[in-house]
């Protein structure tokens, strides 16, 4: 059985943060494959392997992702299942977009342990995925020190 790692990123800063991650990662993970989920306004897909599911957040209103929770969870579970059927995941590592706090609870239902990564341009406040997928992560990376007082349990390693 192929060992395989779902990567979860978004656009902007997650998907160059989710870029670095993954050149830095793959000397040491060789044996791994990486299998990307991404929202649909990513332009640069990392892996050969990939899904795509719609964007969650909303940077000008936290109203609306209240409301677009219930269908995402819906698409994201049906997404899931068929993404299921064809990897076996031993990790999800996560650079922070919003369709990470829909998979978290899905992923954790699998029993699939979830790395996440704090984004850089975060030091003085939490992003609202962070805030949420804080209580599912098994490891919870800050980027920078100043986190580490509004995330006690986070891992701070500096800058990917």
């Amino acid at each position: 059985m192929k060992k395989e790692i779902l990567l979860i990123y978004g656009s902007g800063g997650h998907n160059e943060d989710a870029r670095r991650l993954l050149e830095s990662l793959k000397p040491y993970l060789y044996d791994y494959e990486f299998i990307s989920l991404c929202d649909d306004d990513v332009r640069y897909i990392l892996t050969e392997k990939y899904y795509k599911m719609p964007t969650v957040t909303d940077k000008f209103s936290y109203l609306k992702v209240l409301f677009n929770i219930p269908k995402s969870l819906v698409s994201a579970i049906r997404l899931f299942s068929k993404m299921r059927r064809e990897h076996y995941f031993q990790y999800a590592i996560s650079t922070g977009p919003g369709i990470t706090m829909i998979m978290a609870p899905i992923l954790r239902y699998y029993k699939i342990p979830i790395i996440y990564i704090e984004n850089a341009s975060r030091f003085y406040s939490r992003s609202l995925a962070g805030r949420f997928v804080y209580y599912f992560a098994k490891y919870f990376f800050v980027q920078n020190k100043e986190l580490l007082n509004l995330y006690p349990k986070a891992i701070y390693k500096g800058r990917l």
